[in-house]
């Protein structure tokens, strides 16, 4: 069946009215002055549309009640979830607690090595220069050594007559 537009000035108050009804029965203001037509017109079947209404209340109901289940496997899915999460954040918590402890011990034995490090640097320094003083000692050993081989040829090369007036090679005269 094609439908057609009605138009008709009509009263602010009327239409604000109409208005009102509609909003409360959760209708347009066109379906509910279609309804008020057929009423007046004698159309309006109100078997027809309470057998309507009826049907609408029994599917709102059973969607409510569907509804109503997921709500509450929701809540009990969110629950679960929720007694999950706190376990796990309790596990993790301890964890941390744990990996905090290590962490604690692992500081307490770098600065213990840290100290041993120290020592052990001071003691190499302290024998860096222990072997500079002993190298140097060493090179002053070697340098009379040499000079003191020098002397012994140069006193062994002498002649009789050097050796007899006990004159001494190094010495210049």
């Amino acid at each position: 069946m094609r439908r057609k537009r009605i138009y008709s000035d009509m009263d602010i108050h009327l239409i604000a009215e109409a208005d009102e009804k509609a909003k409360k029965l959760g209708i347009s203001r066109a379906k509910l002055i279609e309804i008020a037509l057929k009423s007046e017109l004698g159309l309006f079947n109100v078997h027809k549309e309470n057998k309507r209404l009826t049907e609408r209340v029994k599917t709102s109901e059973q969607d409510i009640a569907e509804l109503q289940h997921e709500l509450t496997t929701a809540e009990a899915e969110h629950k679960d979830t929720c007694d999950r999460l706190e376990r796990e954040k309790t596990t993790l918590r301890d964890e941390l607690k744990a990996e905090k402890v290590e962490s604690d011990q692992r500081w307490s034995e770098n600065q213990k090595l840290s100290g041993q490090r120290d020592v052990f640097e001071e003691r190499a320094e302290s024998l860096k220069q222990e072997r500079n003083r002993f190298k140097a000692q060493a090179e002053e050993a070697k340098t009379k050594l040499d000079t003191c081989s020098e002397k012994l040829t140069l006193l062994l090369e002498r002649n009789w007559w050097q050796r007899l007036w006990n004159i001494s090679p190094w010495i210049e005269e």
